[in-house]
């Protein structure tokens, strides 16, 4: 189900409170260089030996990136890992030498600031009827 917070559109509602725990973190500067839906390109359009379009290209666009104490993170935000992210995630790993890091909102509960950003998202959907 799609939810809009602060006019930016998300896919779920543990994406768009993930979204909002990783603000908490960068005002407590615990992160930096917050970004969203960066696009990677990880198999280009193809074409044949005399240039005839083939296959269009295949995209990986990540929820979030930052950095954390000198290191770029690229995450995902999911309920499971489905069989086409398991293969985007290898093909992302391939071209970058990065890996993405799935978070699951069991693993998102492990942390206490993001429980209580948790029970805040709860309200705001509740009280915008999402």
């Amino acid at each position: 189900q799609k939810v809009t917070y602060n006019n930016l559109q998300f896919d779920s509602k543990f994406e768009c409170t993930y979204y909002a725990y990783l603000q908490e973190l960068v005002k407590q500067g615990k992160i930096t260089n917050l970004q969203r839906q960066v696009k990677y390109v990880l198999i280009p359009r193809q074409t044949d030996a005399i240039g005839k379009f083939l296959y269009h290209p295949v995209y990986y666009v990540s929820d979030f990136e930052y950095d954390i104490q000198g290191v770029h993170k690229t995450v995902d935000t999911k309920g499971f890992k489905t069989a086409e992210f398991r293969i985007k995630q290898k093909l992302f790993y391939y071209r970058t030498n990065r890996k993405i890091e799935c978070v699951t909102n069991k693993e998102a509960k492990k942390d206490e600031l993001f429980k209580q950003i948790d029970k805040m998202m709860k309200n705001y959907f509740k009280v915008n009827g999402v």
